[in-house]
């Protein structure tokens, strides 16, 4: 396998595919990659804070849809709320594999291939 450049600690948090295509680029595209990453990843304790700031970590997880609907039932009298203290760590873990995904493939030269 080959050698990345991005550091264990963020490899550890990348999701397998991600994990599995680093190695095959270039030094400069795995660069861009964490520049990326890094540039757009969340932190679960910010993303701790917005729950308690009245269901504001939708919002910065990018769930906006979810937010509304959130905010206009008072988290359903409450109880959503309780639930999201909870769900705040793997919603956040998933929207960094989201954001890990995303970034590969805008990095990743695309090949293109005649279909005849």
């Amino acid at each position: 396998m080959a050698e990345t450049i991005v550091p264990e600690a963020i490899m550890k948090k990348l999701p397998r595919t991600v994990k599995a295509e680093l190695p095959t680029l270039a030094p400069e595209a795995q660069k861009k990659f964490l520049e990326i990453y890094n540039k757009k990843k969340k932190s679960y304790p910010v993303a701790l804070l917005m729950v308690l700031l009245y269901g504001m970590h939708y919002v910065y997880l990018e769930e906006s849809s979810s937010g509304i609907w959130f905010w206009f039932t008072g988290g359903v009298f409450g109880i959503l709320w309780i639930v999201d203290f909870f769900r705040v760590k793997g919603m956040t873990k998933d929207f960094n594999s989201y954001v890990a995904l995303k970034a590969i493939a805008e990095v990743r030269p695309v090949e293109l291939k005649p279909h005849f």
